[in-house]
């Protein structure tokens, strides 16, 4: 009986993903960095680039001191050119994370976004900032949305808990971020998605077989014996997140059968 179920189970998933496999293709968006507005030469003016001040033999930790103490100065055009200095620096400027999770609260929209960028390129070292970034996905600026959604998946683990939370709710735009965002985190978001798969909450549970249909490395042969799950809702939406997946799942279901 077990065998015949997976078998009728397999064969309608096989056929519906051949039949709407164009139209179900899901890709991840990145975002394009913010263009950054011109500064006037009276808020610039005598400013050395880091890469000038890095030549005339300036210690690192002097350059960032000052670049820290922009961040505060009343010109959003000078505190933007301090984060994107900052960014530039790459993991020099490291010490600078809790100064940039500071920024993530500024009144100008562009700076927000730029440092939602910078903070994307520290990777897992930026994990602090976890509880502002789930805060901006909700930000009125769509640059500013998709920047955090872009730095929590470059965090990865850490940020998938917060992540989830989101998920929860459902349905919203910053539950389609927190599903981007989650796809793109990949295995360690893995297990818990599956788990939210069981949710008694429909919207939840749709949420997360969207971020599992659109991973990278998508947990086919998890999603597969959840087929036989007791609680046909679990069955159907796993069979459903497999249609999503397509092509890439037939051979994981194909082995099923076999194997029974």
């Amino acid at each position: 009986m077990r065998r015949k179920a997976i078998k009728i189970v397999v064969c309608i998933a096989i056929g519906s993903m051949l039949a709407f496999a164009s139209a179900i293709g899901m890709a991840q968006t990145k975002m394009n960095a913010p263009q950054k507005v011109e500064a006037s030469s009276s808020e610039l003016s005598g400013r050395k680039s880091v890469k000038e001040l890095k030549q005339s033999g300036a210690p690192v930790k002097d350059i960032i001191a000052a670049l820290l103490k922009d961040l505060t100065n009343q010109s959003e055009v000078v505190r933007l050119d301090a984060v994107e200095s900052l960014s530039e620096m790459g993991s020099e400027a490291t010490p600078a994370i809790p100064s940039l999770i500071n920024m993530l609260k500024d009144k100008d929209p562009l700076v927000r976004a730029t440092t939602t960028l910078a903070l994307a390129g520290f990777g897992s070292k930026a994990s602090a900032a976890c509880p502002e970034l789930i805060k901006l996905l909700s930000d009125q600026n769509r640059k500013v949305r998709e920047g955090a959604s872009l730095a929590l998946e470059n965090i990865g683990q850490e940020a998938v808990k917060p992540l989830m939370n989101v998920l929860e709710k459902g349905k919203g735009t910053d539950v389609d971020l927190a599903i981007q965002a989650l796809s793109g985190i990949g295995k360690p978001a893995a297990p818990p998605l599956l788990t939210a798969l069981r949710a008694q909450d429909d919207k939840t549970a749709q949420a997360a077989s969207m971020a599992l249909s659109m991973m990278g490395e998508i947990p086919v042969d998890s999603l597969v014996k959840m087929l036989t799950e007791s609680d046909p809702n679990v069955a159907q939406r796993s069979a459903n997140t497999l249609i999503a997946i397509g092509a890439p799942a037939i051979p994981g279901l194909i082995k099923a059968l076999q194997s029974k």
